[in-house]
């Protein structure tokens, strides 16, 4: 048999037993094939120690109470899901959240056409969060709470997408204003009617990218005032202009802090 179809054969079976215990997926550059729902039981730990990719196929992996992915390898581990829906996203009341990190640098999550469903309030951090292709982020009232002082990584012919109501709060523990990195005008960041909130003392400077706004969206910073700590979209580099395409029907509520427009106008789209 060929040695790849016998890996993803033992992975297959490796899922089918995850309901027993926890799976350490210790295998180095495997993939995860799933023909079904993956649900991960109450309190069961995955714990990815080397570059892993998931492919949903098309099907939903569902988080339960307290079940979570754990990606803690060597630097830069990565684990990649793409083409799913991923549910039950959640902050434990253990401290716990859905999507975890151990402590060597550069570990990081790579999200591929998929949607990103919260349950309850989350917080990521400890680790890098890539965008392929078409994400989305959805979850009404709910918190999805960046903490990390690793990037948030839009690649270029992608889409990173705040769906309605969904309140982002930017608040590295760096406190640096760049973590989220578009790398190229075709790099999307959308926000569909949700709120966008920054942590005390903490800026955030959207550059080079394509930013997209529709519905109400709502931007509050703590009440900073101060130019250093505002939300600025360009840099007054005419290399780091933002695209922005804003709806007709969108408005832009700046509630507390402050927004800077700082693209070059010379630029032309």
């Amino acid at each position: 048999m060929n040695k790849n179809i016998l890996k993803y054969a033992l992975l297959f079976l490796s899922i089918a037993l995850a309901d027993a215990g926890n799976l350490s997926a210790s295998t180095p550059h495997q993939k995860i094939i799933l023909s079904d729902d993956w649900i991960i039981p109450t309190s069961t730990v995955t714990t990815f120690t080397w570059n892993t990719v998931i492919d949903g196929m098309g099907h939903d992996i569902v988080f339960e109470d307290e079940a979570c992915f754990k990606v803690d390898g060597p630097d830069t581990t990565y684990l990649t899901i793409r083409n799913c829906n991923v549910k039950g996203v959640a902050e434990y009341d253990s401290g716990n959240s859905s999507i975890m990190f151990g402590v060597a640098e550069g570990q990081k999550l790579i999200l591929n056409d998929v949607v990103f469903n919260l349950a309850d309030d989350f917080e990521l951090a400890g680790g890098g969060l890539d965008i392929v292709n078409e994400v989305k982020i959805k979850g009404l009232d709910k918190l999805f709470y960046y903490s990390s002082d690793d990037d948030i990584y839009i690649n270029s012919d992608s889409t990173l997408f705040f769906d309605l109501h969904l309140i982002f709060v930017y608040a590295p523990s760096d406190l640096a204003n760049n973590h989220l990195v578009m790398e190229s005008n075709s790099s999307n960041l959308f926000f569909n009617g949700c709120i966008i909130s920054q942590g005390e003392h903490c800026g955030l400077v959207l550059t080079s990218g394509h930013l997209v706004v529709d519905n109400v969206v709502k931007f509050y910073n703590d009440g900073n005032e101060q130019k250093v700590w505002a939300l600025s979209f360009g840099n007054k580099s005419v290399a780091s202009n933002l695209k922005m395409d804003i709806s007709p029907s969108a408005n832009l509520d700046v509630v507390a802090g402050r927004l800077i427009y700082a693209n070059v106008d010379s630029v032309r789209y």
